[in-house]
């Protein structure tokens, strides 16, 4: 591994396990580049996780601001999120909080985990516009750019931005993974806890098993499109090890089976397991995967930084060949133009002006070339076979 990852990067793993276990940072220099690693951990938001670690090892300037904001930040939208819960239930629309503060909950000092703004599940869909004349009445702005089909974004008066979701993630190019994804949203909007996440503040959040899928889903989403970074991986181990024994996980354990996700759950899982100090009796991984593939996706991460905004080429994860090429554009086009879609007369044109669209955005807006976005989803989509990504499970099993 040291010959895919540099010095940094190692170091950090070890600061983010330490930071996540309490465990003393072991294999950290004490010559290290403090400046580069404090910049990598930023890009990858996880520099405030590392302030209680980094205390007598590297300079405070280099990560005492960003720990300070980060804090400051995580306790404003806690009390937004509380705020914004509320006023929707009082108007009959129940809501859950993805993320953010039910997520950081799980972390030994839940201040520390970095979040920008507030992710609402609808436990009904249909409320959207409901939902959206509340927030608006209440002096929220909605976004003059809406950049995905499955939630509603605003900006509150505070300049908080929130996001209304009416699904869990955007749509993935497989209909049977989306229907179970719907039937999970369902079942996630009836067993909702209220929880407190700090003393005297109590939020609805998942019940375990639907924040492991929600978590779960998150990764998978952007692991498809531009990719994610080490806060993500960070969010699996830090759930995991603040579950208590003996948590009924069965309904995430059926929804990782049935969606054929179970390679990319192992994945991830023995990917924190072995380097971010996830305790391994805390969740079920069946199956390991060869040194260069664990390799190739640790160094995906890298690479990718916070939501893989490392580069404008990377975009998407295709399958192989041409037919995955063809069945990721036709995807691309539902998801442009989610009802003119619906009408397999207009899916020539429709097609049409999908690829002006991905040409024209390459140029101007991502600021490269068609060839860069194409050949990089080529060399990140290397990891789909190994994870066998929406493959039915026992068929993955036989081929074994």
């Amino acid at each position: 591994m040291s010959d895919v990852l540099s010095r940094e990067e190692t170091a950090l793993l070890a600061l983010a396990r330490a930071a996540l276990t309490g465990a003393a940072a072991e294999g950290v220099s004490a010559d290290t580049d403090w400046e580069g690693l404090c910049a990598l951990a930023e890009k990858h938001a996880v520099l405030p996780l590392l302030c209680p670690v980094l205390q007598g090892l590297a300079p405070e300037r280099l990560w005492k601001p960003a720990a300070e904001k980060c804090t400051a930040q995580f306790y404003r939208l806690a009390v937004m999120s509380r705020y914004y819960t509320a006023l929707l239930a009082e108007a009959g629309v129940k809501t859950v909080v993805l993320k953010g503060a039910g997520a950081a909950r799980y972390y030994p000092v839940p201040e520390h985990r970095k979040s920008g703004d507030i992710d609402l599940l609808l436990a009904d869909p249909g409320q959207m516009e409901q939902a959206c004349r509340v927030l608006e009445s209440d002096g929220a702005a909605a976004l003059s750019e809406q950049h995905a089909n499955h939630h509603r974004a605003f900006r509150s008066p505070e300049g908080i931005e929130l996001e209304v979701h009416s699904t869990l993630t955007e749509d993935f190019d497989d209909g049977r993974v989306n229907a179970l994804c719907a039937s999970l949203r369902d079942e996630l909007g009836r067993s909702a806890e209220v929880r407190e996440v700090l003393p005297g503040l109590a939020l609805p959040v998942p019940d375990a098993a639907g924040q492991a899928v929600s978590l779960l889903l998150h990764m998978l989403q952007h692991f498809l499109r531009a990719g994610f970074g080490l806060k993500l991986l960070c969010d699996w181990a830090a759930f995991w090890n603040a579950l208590p024994p003996g948590t009924d996980m069965a309904r995430y354990e059926r929804f990782v089976d049935e969606a054929g996700v179970r390679g990319f759950a192992d994945m991830a899982g023995g990917v924190c397991v072995r380097y971010l100090g996830l305790r391994p009796e805390q969740l079920t991984i069946t199956r390991s995967f060869e040194a260069d593939t664990v390799c190739t996706f640790l160094r995906e991460v890298f690479d990718a930084e916070e939501f893989g905004r490392s580069s404008s080429r990377r975009m998407v994860m295709v399958r192989r060949g041409l037919a995955g090429y063809v069945r990721e554009f036709h995807h691309q086009m539902h998801l442009n133009f989610p009802r003119a879609g619906r009408c397999p007369l207009l899916w020539p044109a429709l097609w049409c002006a999908t690829l002006w669209r991905f040409l024209r955005n390459n140029r101007t807006v991502r600021g490269t070339t068609t060839g860069a976005v194409l050949k990089e989803a080529r060399r990140r989509s290397r990891l789909m076979e190994p994870l066998a990504l929406f493959q039915n499970q026992k068929d993955v099993g036989e081929s074994r």
